[in-house]
């Protein structure tokens, strides 16, 4: 789910009349297959990259997410669900306290039951809404942690978390390194870092509850284990410290009836203007498709802070309209987890998409950013629909398609392909007939490489989808879509790609390539 690169587009020379529609092939018959149980080894969960930057395209492409209508949207995840008293104990990825304990001195367990005790009272003093009651959880000779606790504090509640909790699944600690203890002289003990679950849920917009481990230090200060640090301890355990935006500088959040964007005060002006596009765009994406696991609302981060956009991109983020060789996305879409990641071997189960857009993006205000969105959201609404089984190329391809999807109840190829241009070789190459279209089914390799090579991708993909909605009908992309979900995660996208083209559409994949190609050719003979 990602966004594909752009470039500064030289207009287009002015298309022709459309061609008369299409007709659909008789012999097409789509059918939604059954799942198909598999053996293959559990691939860890898709981090999709966002929307490539510009790189000499003719009219740039779009990244992947889901949106839907501006209508009243039923709400079918909208309940409260009561979180249980103890945060991931048990079978959620927790540890039975009194297993965890059973080795330990009293000291150890006293300890223990005085950490657990104060990752519950913050619990209980964010459901109560008492700043006083959390702030007093926190050493109050640390000023400056002090107001870094204030700040998160206030920043869920400006999000708008119905729902959080904090907890302590391992319940296991690790000793700070010499010279960072933040024991007072004459202290009982000394400081311990510990990985704090935190769970997060605003019930009207996520599906299921989100959580993200935090790690702070505590300490015993007269009798009661403190919050000492916050940075030590993530660094000890290997944390990232910048993952969520409530964990940084204070927020600015935007709200629509459908969206939620969390910025910062200093960008206001866009992050309002941002908000009343994604509402926009989750209405023109809910036109097109009607997903049912999808509740038509989405939640946008668009911080600016180094941190937060590094640790979401990994310094792949779109900075400038200069060309550059390697690619880099301006949006994305990705999917929090449901239970706390402590071991990177770990395949945790997804709880409900975030769209990021880097600070590019966010100062943008024009067709084609508004273009990406579409895009990005068409990934939120098909979040619940698939995993990394599901083609690549169809996965950008169906977001793309979506993001310059012309012509009202009608499949418009050639308005669809004077929005989005296509790269200058491929133009060339299409008109001469020399075109070979690069449909890619693994994520690795069709996110990796050049800033051609994913431009490349990404224009097949569409092109392909294109053709697809245009040649078969527009809703064969969706059955081929909840046909590759509905087989197992772990299948090799590629035996995927054979099982739903064979079942929904009646062909394979060198025919489907062989007629991309000729609808290529056929709709860019209408251009000058």
């Amino acid at each position: 789910m990602t966004d594909e690169p752009r470039a500064t587009p030289p207009p287009l020379p002015p298309p022709l009349p459309a061609p008369a529609p299409q007709p659909v092939p008789s012999s097409v018959r789509p059918a939604v297959p059954a799942a198909v149980p598999s053996s293959a080894p559990p691939r860890a969960p898709r981090r999709t990259p966002g929307r490539l930057l510009r790189t000499g395209l003719l009219a740039a492409a779009v990244a992947a997410v889901v949106a839907l209508d501006t209508g009243a949207v039923p709400l079918p995840f909208s309940t409260p669900v009561a979180l249980p008293d103890r945060v991931s104990q048990g079978s959620q990825g927790g540890t039975d306290p009194d297993d965890a304990d059973a080795d330990l001195s009293a000291g150890e367990r006293a300890r223990n039951d005085g950490i657990e005790a104060a990752t519950a009272a913050m619990t209980a003093a964010y459901t109560a809404k008492d700043e006083a009651a959390f702030l007093a959880l926190v050493d109050p000779v640390d000023t400056k942690l002090v107001t870094r606790m204030r700040t998160m504090f206030r920043n869920l509640r400006a999000i708008g978390y119905d729902q959080v909790a904090f907890g302590w699944p391992d319940r296991q600690t690790y000793p700070l390194p010499a010279g960072k203890s933040y024991d007072a002289p004459g202290a009982s003990a000394e400081a311990v870092a510990a990985a704090v679950e935190v769970r997060t849920r605003i019930s009207s917009f996520d599906r299921k509850t989100a959580s993200t481990v935090l790690g702070l230090s505590f300490a015993d200060r007269g009798g009661r284990w403190l919050v000492v640090g916050d940075k030590d301890a993530a660094e000890e355990l290997d944390l990232y410290t910048a993952s969520e935006p409530w964990m940084l500088g204070t927020v600015y959040v935007a709200k629509k009836a459908h969206t939620i964007v969390v910025g910062e005060a200093k960008r206001k002006r866009d992050v309002d203007r941002l908000a009343a596009q994604v509402e926009q765009a989750i209405g023109a994406v809910r036109a097109v498709w009607k997903v049912k696991s999808w509740n038509g609302k989405a939640v946008v981060y668009a911080t600016t802070d180094r941190r937060f956009v590094d640790s979401q991109f990994g310094g792949r983020d779109a900075k400038s309209n200069k060309v550059t060789k390697e690619a880099v996305f301006d949006a994305k879409v990705e999917m929090l987890y449901a239970t706390p990641v402590l071991d990177l071997a770990d395949i945790p189960e997804e709880a409900t998409p975030r769209m990021v857009v880097t600070p590019f993006l966010l100062g943008r205000n024009t067709a084609q950013s508004r273009a990406v969105l579409r895009h990005e959201l068409t990934h939120v609404a098909f979040a619940y629909e698939g995993g990394e089984s599901v083609p690549t190329w169809l996965v950008e391809g169906i977001a793309e398609y979506t993001a310059f999807r012309t012509g009202g109840s009608a499949v418009d190829g050639v308005g669809a392909l004077a929005a989005r241009g296509l790269p200058r070789t491929t133009w060339t190459e299409i008109k001469r007939g020399t075109w070979k279209p690069s449909l890619v089914a693994d994520p690795g390799d069709f996110y990796s490489g050049t800033s051609k090579h994913v431009s490349d991708t990404y224009t097949t993909g569409w092109l392909t989808c294109l053709h697809i909605a245009d040649s078969y009908g527009e809703q064969s992309l969706a059955r081929l879509y909840a046909a590759a979900g509905a087989r197992s995660p772990d299948e090799d996208p590629e035996a995927v790609e054979a099982a739903i083209l064979k079942k929904v559409l009646k062909t394979k994949r060198s025919t489907l390539v062989s007629e991309t190609k000729s609808y290529a050719r056929r709709i860019r003979s209408r251009f000058v």
